[in-house]
């Protein structure tokens, strides 16, 4: 049985990301939440739920929807000993009825090999929480 699904992706033509708004990601390696916005041509990265104090930001490729980033700033606990390649993704579900869900998902990779030998390989994910998992949305 085949399920079709009309998505737009990019509604604005200019965002990787939902726009004007900080996103809720689960971090899967670290177990604690960041969030994640679009400020211009940058990514902004900031920890979510805890006491922790710093901030990342990172020149994006928009039309990639990628970019390298730095996680040793100060107050940052045990970040990589490399700037990781931050990859944008979207996730569908496509239920039975009703509207398809998407939601976006960070996958980090390091190319430069000093984490793994293999550029491509995934290091850690990042999923993003929808309003119904209780933090979807900073807004």
């Amino acid at each position: 049985r085949q399920r079709h699904a009309q998505v737009t992706l990019r509604g604005d033509g200019d965002s990787c990301l939902p726009p004007k708004t900080a996103i809720v990601f689960q971090d899967m390696h670290d177990g604690d939440k960041k969030t994640v916005r679009e400020d211009g041509d940058h990514l902004v990265i900031e920890p979510y739920g805890n006491d922790e104090k710093w901030t990342v930001k990172a020149k994006l490729d928009k039309p990639n929807c990628r970019a390298m980033v730095d996680f040793r700033v100060p107050g940052k606990p045990s970040p990589p000993p490399t700037d990781l390649l931050l990859s944008i993704w979207i996730e569908f579900r496509i239920p039975s009825e009703g509207e398809v869900i998407s939601k976006n998902t960070i996958e980090f990779t390091d190319p430069s090999g000093k984490l793994n030998p293999d550029p491509t390989f995934p290091l850690n994910t990042w999923v993003m929480l929808l309003k119904n998992q209780g933090t979807g949305s900073t807004q």
